[in-house]
């Protein structure tokens, strides 16, 4: 297997200015409307954002399981690039190795805006592909808050 077996890589482009994408990654209360995928319910979120903070999150499903995430914000250039570690926490409180993920926002024209998400190192292929479809499904709800937010420049 090659790195990239363990590395996911993703882009899209959102119809937001590149501080308000970047704003709805360091702020909770915008995070718990889109920050997980589809058919699951932020129930809980905690963010010290800022360089050496720490972050959580409880996601809930529709069969109710709550799968509980962890992590440490590395660097923060706003509205540039964020940096952070990512855990999975199981029923026993044990942590998974983590991942290190990297976004990266750029301003467009026309008050759009392109985000690229790195994430790595995963322990197996098959836990790269189901983050990378909770990334996806989560990122086209993020697409959704943004369309519903009144604070876009035309």
């Amino acid at each position: 297997m090659s790195d990239t077996d363990f590395e996911l890589h993703l882009v899209r482009e959102f119809d937001a200015p590149v501080e308000l994408l970047f704003q709805m990654w360091a702020d909770p209360d915008h995070m718990k409307h889109w920050g997980c995928p589809e058919g699951f319910q932020i129930t809980e979120i905690r963010m010290d954002f800022r360089e050496g903070g720490a972050w959580s999150t409880n996601m809930t499903g529709l069969d109710g399981t709550t799968y509980r995430m962890r992590g440490k914000y590395l660097k923060i250039d706003t509205p540039r690039l964020i940096s952070n570690t990512s855990q999975w926490i199981d029923e026993r409180g044990n942590a998974s190795d983590p991942t290190t993920i990297t976004m990266f926002f750029e301003s467009l024209a026309n008050n759009r805006s392109r985000l690229i998400v790195h994430e790595a190192r995963f322990p197996t292929s098959a836990f790269k592909a189901s983050n990378e479809e909770g990334w996806k499904s989560s990122l086209e709800s993020l697409a959704s808050y943004l369309a519903t937010r009144q604070d876009i420049p035309e």
